[in-house]
């Protein structure tokens, strides 16, 4: 049998390079977030290994990025770039 997937809760917090981006949507597969007042999001039960996320926010060009999900690797930071 294989090995059950390890879940891990990533935080994420998007800004434009110098302030935090509200209303961002960070997804991951078939799971999204949204990110609050000072750009942070949480998505939880991410498998780890290599995992694509997407972000994007009204006028900001949209980016894809892969990240490597692990147990020293839960919190991201992604920066915008304005459209």
């Amino acid at each position: 049998a294989s090995p059950e997937p390890v879940l891990r809760d990533l935080s994420f917090t998007i800004n434009d390079g110098t302030d935090p981006i509200k209303g961002a949507t960070v997804t991951i597969g078939s799971k999204t977030g949204t990110t609050g007042d000072a750009g942070g999001c949480t998505i939880k039960d991410v498998e780890e290994g290599s995992v694509s996320v997407e972000v994007s926010a009204t006028g900001y060009t949209t980016k894809t990025e892969t990240i490597t999900v692990d147990s020293t690797h839960t919190s991201f930071t992604i920066s915008l770039t304005a459209a």
